[in-house]
């Protein structure tokens, strides 16, 4: 049986949601790639994590396999996808885990990381006051590149940071997909 592969990518802004799920899986039609359902979660054993670069923004993916079946969950950097990184800091990268998003009752999607088959979510490995903030400058604008850089960072030596035995390389995903 031939691996299946499959592309969803995690919707940080509740506004481009369904309203109730953030994780929309994307799929090629007619050579045009589509949103195409919404789900509340991802799972399987991350095996990869990999950054493509683009002219002015990065995305990031986790690769996670069940099996025969690969699925890739792509996102930007920003608050929701932070607190992803940092529970994977924290997480036995040697068992299978869900990577849940959704619409919380105020409008904002929140994430979190489970292990499949358990009922509490992975603590994060780094407190808020160990964080980086946000700044503003004089004339009231605000910079994000300090809190980008540190979970940039974070997200690219994770296999090095966490203290698990399997090996996680960083790598370039060449594809034609647009994230």
């Amino acid at each position: 049986m031939a691996a299946t592969k499959k592309y969803f990518k995690l919707i940080t802004q509740a506004a481009k949601t369904d309203g109730k799920m953030a994780i929309c899986e994307v799929v090629k039609v007619d050579g045009v790639y589509r949103d195409s359902g919404w789900f509340n979660s991802v799972s399987g054993r991350a095996t990869g994590f990999y950054v493509k670069e683009f002219s002015n923004f990065k995305s990031y993916s986790i690769k996670l396999q069940k099996g025969e079946s690969v699925e890739y969950l792509s996102f930007m950097l920003g608050f929701t996808t932070f607190s992803i990184i940092n529970s994977l800091l924290n997480t036995d990268l040697s068992k299978e885990i869900q990577i849940s998003a959704w619409v919380n009752k105020k409008g904002f999607v929140q994430a979190n990381v489970g292990y499949v088959g358990g009922s509490d979510k992975i603590d994060w490995a780094i407190e808020i006051s160990e964080q980086p903030q946000v700044e503003k400058s004089e004339s009231g604008k605000t910079d994000y590149s300090k809190v980008n850089d540190f979970w940039d960072a974070k997200f690219t030596s994770l296999s090095a940071e966490t203290k698990q035995p399997v090996e996680l390389p960083i790598e370039s995903v060449e594809d034609d997909l647009p994230f």
